[in-house]
């Protein structure tokens, strides 16, 4: 039996993007958020897109991965992944890619880790593991150390 893995080319076009272009159907009009964009990933190259805020740089990702509302929205072009046509893909096979073989991490605000949060999950973590390695009862810590963790 071959792993999924091991069966995959180590070289070559893993991403081609081609012409794609993403509209937004608007009261006021189309807005043209992704408009005809070309690009081909290499395996085991990496690939940075970067621009302005509102520039399209999520939609275009949302785009690549098929990540899109299913109203208002006109999505042309294709999407090569190893040979396979994303944008025609049904929806059962993209989520068998999805996770597995490629994913998107959101850089949202809103759910991103605020570094007050983070500093406070260390710490419980410090406690943790000191109870862990010495036996010591949560009771007992929390007499001497007034932290609320849980």
């Amino acid at each position: 039996m071959k792993l999924q893995a091991e069966s995959r080319r180590e070289s070559g076009v893993l991403l081609e993007v081609d012409d794609l272009h993403t509209y937004f159907s608007t009261p006021i009009g189309l807005v043209k958020s992704v408009d005809h964009v070309s690009f081909t990933l290499e395996r085991g190259r990496r690939l940075g897109i970067v621009g302005e805020s509102g520039c399209g740089k999520t939609v275009l990702s949302r785009s690549i991965m098929g990540l899109l509302p299913r109203r208002n929205v006109v999505r042309g072009g294709s999407v090569l992944y190893e040979g396979r046509e994303l944008t025609t893909m049904p929806l059962k096979e993209r989520r068998k890619i999805w996770g597995a073989e490629m994913a998107m991490i959101f850089q949202d605000p809103m759910t991103s880790l605020n570094p007050v949060l983070v500093f406070i999950v260390i710490e419980k973590l410090k406690y943790i593991i000191i109870l862990k390695w010495t036996g010591v009862r949560l009771e007992t810590v929390s007499k001497y150390f007034p932290v609320k963790l849980f």
